[in-house]
């Protein structure tokens, strides 16, 4: 385990991106430490978003009613008319940079250069955290 504490948004957004970076059996501590297992949590409930509103439009059931930002972060209404349900979300700003950064990637709307900021200055800061920078940089 890493030397110093991990920052609970650095972790988010890499497993946000990566679900799989860090197994249960070498980051124990992960799924036992409160901030670290509700990073994972919202983790999951981005990567969700991403699957669901990433579809191409023509062939999703999915509609976004509502996405309003605001100084907090972003509030999401979506329905899913196959399933006859609304969905409201409330994100803050480096779960609604990933949510856009993932939708890009996915090619369901343009690339943000605020949103891959933010996910790179995030990343920047677990890649510090973990010294996995090479000695060769």
């Amino acid at each position: 385990m890493p030397r110093h504490k991990l920052d609970p948004e650095a972790l988010f957004v890499a497993l946000a991106l990566v679900p799989t970076t860090f197994s249960r059996n070498k980051f124990f501590s992960l799924y036992s430490d409160v901030a670290l297992f509700q990073a994972r949590r919202r983790a999951h409930l981005v990567r969700s978003l991403v699957k669901e509103l990433g579809e191409t439009p023509s062939a999703s059931s999915v509609q976004v009613l509502e996405e309003v930002e605001n100084p907090e972060g972003l509030k999401l209404v979506y329905q899913n008319s196959d399933f006859d349900y609304r969905r409201t979300t409330l994100l803050n700003k480096i779960e609604a940079a990933v949510l856009h950064y993932g939708l890009s990637r996915a090619g369901a709307r343009p690339p943000s250069e605020a949103a891959e900021r933010s996910v790179r200055e995030a990343l920047s800061r677990l890649e510090n955290t973990l010294e996995l920078r090479s000695e060769h940089e």
